[in-house]
C-alpha cells in the first residue's frame, strides 16, 4: 500500500519545519504532493531526503490547488497536512494501520489539530474550552438537529438543517462517525476521491467549510468518515486560525454546501 502527503502552501517559511518532521516518520510516505503558490521555493524545499514532487498551482484559489494535488497522487492512502503544521513521527504509520482496518463504507479518517505558539508553546484553542465542550455535549447534542441524511455523524462533525456546520460531543475527545473535522490533518482512501473535485470559485476566498463540503460528497457517494483524537498534528497559532468571519465567503460556500447536500437528498430518495 503506498502512502502520498498532500500539501498547498503559499511558501510560507514554516513549511521547511513540516517537511524536517516528515523526515522522522516512523512510516516513510512513498510521495509529497506539493502545489504551490509563490516564486521561489528553493529556500523552503531540500528534496534530497524526500520524495518531494512540486508544482506550480494552476488552478482557481485554495479548492483549486487541492483539486489539482488530488489528481496528481498515486498513493492508495492521502494524507493531508497544511504547510504551518508539525506531524509527529508516528502519524502516517497510525494513519496506515486505522484505514487499512476501516470497513470498504469508510472513505477515511481525520484527527484533530494541536496548536502552538512559536513564542509560547503550546496553547489552548476552542476545543479545548470547557464552556466549547458543554455546549457540544448539551446544546447542540439536545437542539441541533442533522440535515436528512447526516443523522450517523451527529456525533461529530455533521450540517444541520439549517446548513450551519455543528461539531458534536466526540469532538475533540472521543472517535466517531464524523464529516472531516479540520484539512489541517485528515487522511483519505485516495479511491473514494477519485471523482470527486471541490467547486472552483474566486469568491470562496480562504474556502472555510471545504472539508466539510468534501465530506458531504463522499456521503452522497455512499460512504462514511471517521474521526479519531490520538494521530494528532501541531498546528501554529497565527491569525489565519481565527474566527474572522467573510460574509461574501461564507455565503458563496453555502451555496456549494446546499447543493451538495441536495445530492444527498437524492441518493436517499
Amino acid at each position: 500500500m503506498r502512502l502520498s502527503i498532500l500539501i498547498t502552501t503559499l511558501c510560507r517559511p514554516e513549511l521547511k519545519f513540516l517537511l524536517n518532521s516528515l523526515k522522522n516518520q516512523k512510516r516513510k510516505p512513498d510521495e509529497i504532493i506539493i502545489i504551490y503558490n509563490c516564486d521561489n521555493t528553493s529556500n523552503l524545499v531540500d528534496s534530497s531526503d524526500l520524495p518531494i514532487y512540486m508544482y506550480k498551482q494552476n488552478r482557481i484559489g485554495f479548492t483549486g490547488a487541492i483539486n489539482q494535488g488530488i489528481e496528481k497522487v498515486e498513493g492508495d492512502i492521502i494524507v493531508f497536512i497544511d504547510d504551518d503544521a508539525i506531524a509527529p513521527a508516528s502519524l502516517l504509520k497510525k494513519y496506515e494501520e486505522i484505514i487499512k482496518g476501516l470497513p470498504n463504507k469508510f472513505a477515511g479518517v481525520c484527527s484533530r489539530d494541536i496548536l502552538y505558539s512559536k513564542g509560547n508553546g503550546f496553547v489552548k484553542g476552542p476545543d479545548d474550552s470547557l464552556i466549547v465542550k458543554a455546549y457540544r455535549k448539551l446544546i447542540v447534542s439536545s437542539f441541533s438537529k442533522p440535515y436528512p441524511g447526516l443523522e450517523l455523524f451527529k456525533s461529530g462533525v455533521f450540517i444541520d438543517n439549517k446548513i450551519r456546520v455543528k461539531h458534536g460531543p466526540c469532538i475533540p475527545n472521543r472517535s466517531c462517525i464524523s464529516l472531516p473535522f479540520r484539512g489541517v490533518n485528515m487522511a483519505f482512501k485516495r479511491d473514494a476521491l477519485e471523482s470527486i473535485r471541490l467547486p472552483e470559485d474566486i469568491n470562496l476566498g480562504a474556502s472555510k467549510s471545504n472539508e466539510q463540503l468534501l465530506g458531504i460528497m463522499l456521503v452522497s457517494k455512499g460512504y462514511l468518515y471517521a474521526y479519531i483524537p490520538n494521530n494528532p498534528v501541531f498546528h501554529l497559532f497565527h491569525p489565519s486560525i481565527s474566527r474572522t468571519k467573510n460574509e461574501n465567503e461564507e455565503i458563496t460556500m453555502k451555496k456549494y454546501l446546499e447543493n451538495a447536500l441536495k445530492s444527498l437528498n437524492v441518493r436517499n430518495h
